[in-house]
């Protein structure tokens, strides 16, 4: 992923222009955890195009997202906004409650590369300045790796917070899975019709009974 895709990402972030588009959960200390959609659904997406990518995000004392870290399981890409560099940010939040939680999700190893071919010297040792100070190893060039075994949990903050929703989102998220079995019911009907199987639409019924469990997840204050 690009960095100017990155740095968009936050800009987004910061001006509260993200619904529907970045879902955040705290993990501790000034960092989240996200799914992101790059980009909203299309019908004429590829068939095989992703759903959303796994972010983590720091923000400063005063809230404002400062630096993002893409999560490819093997590797890991940040970015730290360039007035926010040198401040510490990243690597706190990386120590703090990010590897804690990459750690939790049973992964024992992980891997990044800084890439000295795509960086400038100066950021790539500013990068390199990072992964050692969180106990990295270089092992091969350009690959970095970190264990769980070896990795310093004295500094974790890590801890989710899972709250409800509130009724009112819930009910346009009722309206969104209803209108989305509609047009699947569309489509089991022309198989049907047309095939003769109604395996769908017996599958399409599972998924609208969605519209009621959602209920489940209300806020009521």
């Amino acid at each position: 992923m690009k960095t100017s895709t990155i740095s968009s990402v936050l800009r987004r972030l910061n001006t509260s222009k993200f619904q529907d588009s970045i879902f955040l959960r705290p993990i501790g200390g000034n960092s989240y955890v996200a799914s992101v959609w790059i980009q909203r659904p299309h019908l004429n997406d590829r068939l095989d195009r992703p759903s959303s990518d796994r972010f983590f995000f720091i923000t400063d004392e005063s809230g404002v997202f400062v630096a993002a870290v893409y999560d490819m399981i093997h590797d890991l890409h940040w970015y730290v906004l360039p007035k926010y560099r040198g401040l510490g940010h990243l690597t706190n939040g990386l120590k703090e409650a990010i590897l804690p939680f990459i750690f939790n999700q049973n992964r024992d190893v992980q891997t990044i590369t800084i890439d000295s071919s795509f960086l400038s010297y100066k950021n790539y040792l500013k990068s390199k300045k990072v992964a050692l100070a969180l106990g990295f190893k270089q092992v091969n060039g350009d690959l970095f790796q970190l264990s769980k075994n070896m990795f310093d949990f004295s500094y974790s903050k890590f801890h989710e917070t899972f709250s409800s929703i509130e009724e009112e989102r819930i009910k346009d998220l009722q309206k969104r899975v209803n209108f989305a079995t509609k047009m699947l019911y569309q489509v089991a009907d022309e198989i049907n019709i047309v095939t003769g199987h109604d395996e769908l639409i017996h599958e399409v019924n599972d998924m609208h009974r969605l519209v009621w469990t959602l209920e489940n997840y209300i806020d009521y204050g």
